[in-house]
């Protein structure tokens, strides 16, 4: 676990080679031999690629020759959909996977060459269906397997099979994939990861494995053990990140200001930096020990380890004659134990620090370092730092090279605040920085130069045998000093770190199993996550919200980014909690910018409820907002009430579905229709026979767990009077808050065609389009206007739950997924006359009504929910409001939407909708820091 700073040998004469860094030494020490990673990886393919891309397609083309009659047939709807598009061709889904999509519904076996794709991928561990589903409500509610799907359709479509592997950009980014005609993810697990291509923008195959030899050594696939190890550790997935810049020589006018530290008779402390290499990281080194204000009597002491480097000697003496610092220089090279050990004997009554010269100090770090010291019997401290191994910080066994969002001297600051006095008790310290107390040195004596030689594991050794005559070695938590672990400094490193590793393992069998415990046990895991805390704070303002939410993204991802905006104009932050992982307790605490707080990613918001109540206020937390626990354990209700009392905290609730009263979400029954909201009875024989997309619950079970939730809010807020109106008859006639959702209103101006007679009526729908949302009507309305020959045309500007079905029909045009930020542009090019809002159960919103609006379309929807309400107030003379009971008779629908189109007198100039706001106080009706126990 020793770092040596600067120091080794170098033979005279010989062609300089180039050293091993400090992060290779750390790592053959620090950390025992690890286990292997999982299940070995399979080994990457050494056929010719070409040749297996030849031979997939060659399968592929055998194929479709089988399926030739079926294909003609198709063409020509094919072309006469593409004819009617009019929209980029990014947006249309690939020709290939809905011809496949078409096909599969009337085959009863899968072709071989899918078969073979999709049994590697469910044994590859990359494809999640649990996320895939709740991802593609339409996908979930087909019936279709989930890895099937994805592997004929969705990845062809961009969806991603998993959080990190991003198919679109795959395919978008290696043209000789999109034209091998492979599964963009059967590709990158067959030969992209060898390859070491990239999975996504956020995932970096060669750079994971750069960083994380260990995966490398063990043959695993990269990004399998990232979704399974990897993002839980912290580890860093990409260069999204800025390198840190590196250490600089101080400007030579500093030098001048400095407070001379040599031949200092007062000095209670020596601090030791021995010299090899590194002209910029030393001279910063020794800046930053002179410039930090500090009250601790200290001398600094500098040892010239025979440095090759003449300019850098030349300059320490320079230094050394301006009494800044005491120079020492050895003879000849002794390394680092040597070195040390000279500078620990200069003052026989004076405690010690080692600190190597590619480090940077800061604020009065020395004193608080001494405090630390000076607990019952301690022997040696370590602070955190980017670079050290077991006390690493963000991410801890990491090498942190990564820019922060703050410097590197305000994190400091912020670890003295947030772990002020606190520490834990580790098994060795790392020599990076280590303050070592004369009484210590002096029962355990000097590092053993017999043994280790010049360098690696001496430090360790000295810690263990510290250990054994009852000295702690502790991490102080209220410490921050970079390390950068970029010097080299001496040759045949290799055969040292083995050498030296039997050394230890000699005089400490246990040592590999006392540093495996600690590492498994992570004592220091909760003051990197105090630290964590105090960062957000830092980042996000002394007052932030706590918004509790899925992951899934969505309209509610949407409202929260507005909230969080908005918010921000009165000076609160926002922080996010959200589940890590589908129906498990395991959430993250992180900011809307997702700063690289990676210790508050992986908590158990049941087992974890207090740490979590004790770090929100660190965080700046002063109040709670739930959004949505879809995708939490039933139990995180009861978790989010507990973690609120304990913080002292209020909490809110917002009403975004009804998942509260109904497990199935959206108050619809097994044929997607509006269930009437008939009582538990029927609730609970709903579920019995249509399920929940949390498999199977007890509904009386379910709502006392939410009700309990409720009631414990300050507020409870809808974005609808309707949804006030429903929730509220749930809560006992309780009330429920009128909130319509944050909004800066779009102007894209009027996008609606005026129809004019013998004009074929265009409706359009927007969205996802599942059974709930109207995929079931809106095919029999096809089917229906196809057979009595009606002039009615549908364009889908999104998906549906029955894209093969639709893709059929030649009144319809689909143009599969969009981005948010094209859907009026999309809009645009349908060329429609109307929009139809199809959902079929009582929205409480709908952010697809409001895109309908803003560009100034009539609206038709039925009469139910906030799709009723909103229009009936904001565009009561443009708008069609149809019977509920109409939902299953598809020929009453065209027949009222051809009548409507008919009589319709557009406006010439239709209204524009107007920004929704708050201020924080308007918002939550009051003050934010109102204590739970007050409400």
């Amino acid at each position: 676990m020793a770092k040596k700073g600067n120091t080794g040998s170098e033979q005279q004469g010989s062609p300089k080679r180039q050293q091993p860094s400090d992060k290779d030494r750390r790592h053959a020490l620090a950390t025992p031999p690890s286990d292997t990673i999982g299940q070995q990886g399979w080994v990457a393919a050494t056929a010719n690629v070409a040749a297996l891309v030849e031979e997939a397609t060659r399968k592929l083309q055998t194929e479709i020759a089988t399926l030739q009659a079926e294909v003609r047939k198709l063409q020509a709807d094919l072309a006469q959909v593409e004819r009617r598009n009019r929209v980029a061709l990014t947006h249309i889904v690939p020709e290939r996977s809905g011809r496949l999509a078409r096909l599969l519904p009337g085959r009863r076996k899968l072709p071989a060459w899918v078969r073979e794709q999709v049994e590697t991928l469910r044994k590859s561990r990359l494809f999640d269906t649990d996320w895939y589903l709740s991802h593609n409500p339409d996908v979930q509610s087909s019936g279709m397997d989930a890895l099937s799907h994805f592997v004929l359709i969705g990845g062809f479509e961009g969806r991603k099979p998993n959080p990190v592997f991003d198919s679109r950009w795959y395919l978008e980014t290696y043209p000789d994939v999109a034209q091998s005609g492979l599964n963009p993810l059967f590709h990158y697990f067959k030969f992209g990861a060898a390859d070491k291509r990239a999975a996504g923008p956020s995932f970096d195959t060669a750079y994971y494995l750069e960083r994380s030899p260990d995966v490398a050594a063990s043959g695993m696939n990269p990004l399998v053990h990232y979704l399974r190890h990897g993002m839980k550790e912290g580890r860093i997935a990409s260069r999204s990140r800025p390198l840190a810049k590196p250490p600089a020589a101080p400007e030579e006018s500093v030098w001048s200001a400095a407070k001379p530290r040599a031949n200092q008779a007062g000095a209670v402390v020596d601090i030791i930096v021995p010299v090899y290499r590194g002209y910029d990281d030393t001279l910063a080194c020794i800046h930053s020990v002179l410039a930090a204000p500090v009250t601790t009597a200290f001398e600094l002491v500098v040892i010239d380890d025979a440095s090759p480097e003449r300019a850098l000697s030349a300059k320490l003496a320079e230094l050394a004659r301006m009494g800044l610092f005491t120079l020492l220089v050895n003879p000849r090279n002794l390394g680092f134990v040597g070195t040390v050990n000279r500078g620990m004997g200069l003052h026989a009554d004076r405690d010690v620090v080692l600190l190597n010269s590619d480090t940077e100090v800061y604020n009065d770090w020395l004193d608080r370092l001494r405090s630390q010291a000076q607990g019952a019997r301690v022997g040696s401290v370590t602070p955190f730092s980017t670079n050290a191994t077991i006390c690493s910080y963000p991410v801890t066994l990491r090498d942190n090279p990564e820019e922060l969002e703050i410097s590197f001297d305000a994190l400091d600051s912020l670890a003295a605040t947030a772990n002020a006095g606190q520490s834990v008790d580790i098994p060795t310290a790392v020599g990076f920085c280590m303050y070592i107390p004369r009484a210590c040195l002096k029962a355990v004596g000097l590092f053993d130069a017999e043994t280790f030689g010049k360098g690696y594991g001496e430090e360790n050794d000295f810690c263990r045998r510290a250990a054994n005559t009852g000295w702690r070695n502790i991490l102080a938590g209220d410490v921050f000093v970079r390390h950068t672990g970029e010097v080299s400094f001496a040759d045949q490193a290799g055969e040292s770190q083995t050498a030296a590793a039997k050394a230890l393992l000699a005089k400490h069998p246990d040592y590999n199993a006392v540093v495996r415990d600690h590492i498994r046990s992570d004592p220091a895991a909760r003051l990197r996550r105090r630290l964590d805390a105090a960062r957000l704070k830092a980042h996000c303002g002394e007052r932030s919200i706590l918004h509790v939410t899925h992951n899934w993204g969505g309209g509610i991802g949407r409202h929260v980014q507005n909230m969080v905006e908005m918010l921000a104009r009165d000076g609160v932050g926002g922080l996010l909690m959200t589940n890590v992982e589908r129906g498990k307790p395991q959430v993250g605490i992180h900011s809307i910018d997702d700063i690289n707080a990676a210790n508050l990613l992986g908590l158990d918001i049941i087992a974890d409820a207090a740490e979590i109540a004790d770090l929100l206020p660190a965080a700046g937390v002063v109040r709670i907002h739930v959004h949505s626990l879809a995708g939490f354990p039933l139990e995180a209700t009861d978790a989010v009430r507990r973690i609120a009392g304990l913080a002292g905290l209020a909490y809110d609730f917002t009403v975004h579905d009804y998942m509260a009263f109904c497990p199935r979400l959206t108050l619809v029954n097994g044929n997607g229709r509006y269930c009437g909201e008939k009582g538990l009875t029927a609730c609970h024989s709903c579920i019995a026979v249509n399920g929940t997309p949390f498999g199977r619950v007890n509904a009386n079970q379910w709502r006392r767990h939410f009700l309990q939730l409720l009631d414990g809010a300050s507020h409870v807020f809808a974005p609808s009077r309707d949804a006030c109106r429903r929730t509220s008859s749930y809560l006992r006639g309780r009330e429920v808050l009128y909130r319509p959702h944050p909004h800066k209103a779009q102007r894209p101006g009027s996008l609606a065609m005026r129809w004019k007679k013998d004009d074929i009526f265009r409706i359009m729908i927007v969205g996802g389009i599942n059974e709930q949302k109207g995929s079931r009507l809106l095919l029999a309305m096809a089917e229906d206007a196809t057979r009595r020959k009606l002039p009615i045309e549908f364009t889908i500007v999104g998906h549906t739950d029955q894209d093969a079905a639709f893709a059929a029909r030649a009144n319809v045009t689909m143009t599969g997924r969009y981005r948010e930020d094209d859907l009026f542009q999309l809009m645009r090019a349908q060329a429609a006359h109307a929009f139809f809002l199809s959902s079929l159960s009582p929205e409480t919103f709908s952010y697809v009504l409001t895109a309908a609006l803003e560009a100034g379309y009539p609206v038709a929807a039925f009469d139910l929910g906030a799709q009723a309400e909103r229009l009936r107030e904001l565009a009561p003379d443009t708008s069609l409001l149809l019977d509920e009971g109409l939902a299953g008779q598809p020929a009453k629908v065209n027949r009222a939407l051809l009548e409507w189109i008919r009589t319709l007198k557009l406006p010439d100039d239709p209204p524009q909708m107007v920004d929704v706001t708050y201020a924080a106080t308007e918002y939550y009706a009051g003050p934010l820091e109102t204590n739970s126990e007050q409400d």
